[in-house]
């Protein structure tokens, strides 16, 4: 890593496309003053020489150094590390090609388009998504599209001090966030006040939270105390609550309130509050060492995994996205799946359909004893369980 930290900072040094820049404006400006002296002989010798002297070996000169940083810092990863992206997916991850016309290889390509074009409209890359949506032949739910381009309305709306868009949306969809116990309502309140009391318009800040902290106060009694308190202070420049209140600038107050309504808005869509590519990304930067490590060994031992929608090793992901428990038969030992999913029998005990099935040697008459405990059952009276 120490060379690699060596090399960054040599590319953020070298490699600035500025120097570029101010190499092509000073070969601008050399050939605008050849070409107002083009009839002087004499001043065609001076710019003749002036270029081949200064001129020519900073063009040459800038590209080069930063051509040298470039590769000097991509070498530097190589050796740094050494893994072979072609040997994570040979084996292992089967990708359907674009000739595949299978029904399982249609859906799965609607489904990534479907996610890129969500993933534009979450960047609010409208223009873009449209044309992709054009040129894949994917549809989205118009509706969809709505959403997105109103939520972007009242991020500018904030970004430009005004909150009130976003305190009517909130408004609107109260209910929902009480039932989901977001403070996103009273965060845009707590916010507006603030604004108001870094403005000295003390009056307006006590007639604003006179007028909207009630209905708060059984939650947030405590910050409402704390807010309101702050009005005493605020011609004094003295005040306790100097980081409550007080400042100017709440551009990071500002950033937090628009990432928890982002987060809100995507859950009321039934969407999760981060882009499923950038989770498929940051997910598989984790995994891929792993994978690739795999795939050198099976290719050593000359061996192929042939299992299909599982991993050959496990892969222990971040907390952040395990979205869903997994369930492992305790007869069995197997992960259960869509077609193998967990059944819960009458006495409270879970096992894989797979591992009931044999149990009932096939037949929904057979009675047989549950794994755990004395109590029999038949297959018919179990239950699938969801987690």
């Amino acid at each position: 890593m120490d060379l690699i930290t060596k090399e960054s900072g040599q590319l953020a040094k070298n490699a600035s496309l500025q120097a570029c820049e101010d190499s092509v404006d000073a070969l601008l400006e050399f050939l605008e003053q050849a070409k107002a002296n083009v009839g002087d002989k004499q001043h065609i010798a001076q710019v003749h020489t002036l270029y081949t002297n200064q001129v020519a070996p900073q063009l040459t000169k800038t590209p080069n150094d930063v051509h040298k940083a470039i590769s000097r810092y991509g070498k530097a990863l190589d050796r740094t590390f050494k893994l072979n992206v072609n040997s994570a997916a040979s084996s292992i991850v089967q990708i359907a090609s674009d000739n595949d016309d299978s029904k399982e290889a249609v859906e799965s390509r609607e489904e990534l388009n479907r996610a890129i074009a969500v993933h534009l409209l979450r960047l609010g890359e409208f223009d873009t998504a449209n044309i992709f949506l054009g040129e894949s032949a994917t549809n989205l739910p118009p509706l969809l599209v709505e959403q997105f381009e109103l939520l972007y309305d009242i991020l500018k709306s904030m970004g430009e001090r005004n909150l009130q868009p976003a305190i009517d949306w909130a408004s609107d969809h109260q209910r929902f966030l009480d039932c989901r116990g977001s403070d996103l309502e009273f965060q845009l309140r707590e916010l507006q006040f603030k604004m108001l009391l870094s403005q000295k318009e003390a009056s307006a800040a006590l007639a604003y939270a006179r007028t909207h902290f009630q209905r708060y106060q059984q939650h947030y009694l405590k910050e409402i105390s704390r807010l309101v308190t702050s009005i005493l202070y605020s011609y004094t420049g003295n005040s306790p609550y100097e980081g409550d209140a007080y400042g100017d600038d709440h551009s990071a107050a500002l950033k937090n309130v628009q990432q928890t309504l982002i987060k809100e808005f995507c859950t009321l869509l039934g969407l999760s509050s981060e882009s499923p590519l950038v989770q498929a990304v940051s997910s598989g930067t984790v995994a891929l060492p792993i994978l690739a490590k795999m795939g050198g060994i099976m290719k050593t031992k000359r061996t192929e995994w042939t299992s299909s929608n599982e991993l050959p090793v496990e892969i222990d992901l971040p907390p952040e996205f395990q979205f869903h428990s997994v369930f492992v038969c305790p007869v069995s030992k197997e992960q259960t799946t869509d077609s193998n999913p967990p059944l819960m029998l009458p006495c409270g005990h879970i096992l894989a359909h797979d591992t009931l099935k044999a149990m009932s040697k096939e037949s929904d008459r057979y009675r047989f004893k549950c794994h755990y405990c004395p109590e029999e059952t038949t297959f018919p009276h179990t239950r699938r369980v969801y987690f």
